[in-house]
């Protein structure tokens, strides 16, 4: 017997979030290895952009973040 159309509809988007879910993860793990490699040189903690410190509110919130408030809102802006 053939499979009911909607079952593969069904698949087809299990397998699509399987996909989305492998890239989130992809992305964490290399914002992870960047935050330990930062760790490793002594600048974690300090944002990419302008060198400051990153607010410990943001760090203990997300510990890879690479970029303080100011500097991650305006990439975001511009990334819209």
């Amino acid at each position: 017997m053939g499979q009911h159309p909607g079952d593969y509809g069904t698949e087809v988007e299990e397998f699509m979030d399987a996909d989305a879910m492998d890239d989130f993860t992809r992305r964490q793990i290399t914002e992870i290895d960047e935050a330990l490699r930062r760790i490793d040189d002594g600048t974690w903690g300090r944002c990419v952009v302008c060198g400051r410190e990153i607010d410990a509110e943001r760090l203990e919130a997300k510990p890879q973040a690479e970029r303080c408030r100011e500097h991650q809102e305006e990439l975001e802006r511009s990334s819209r």
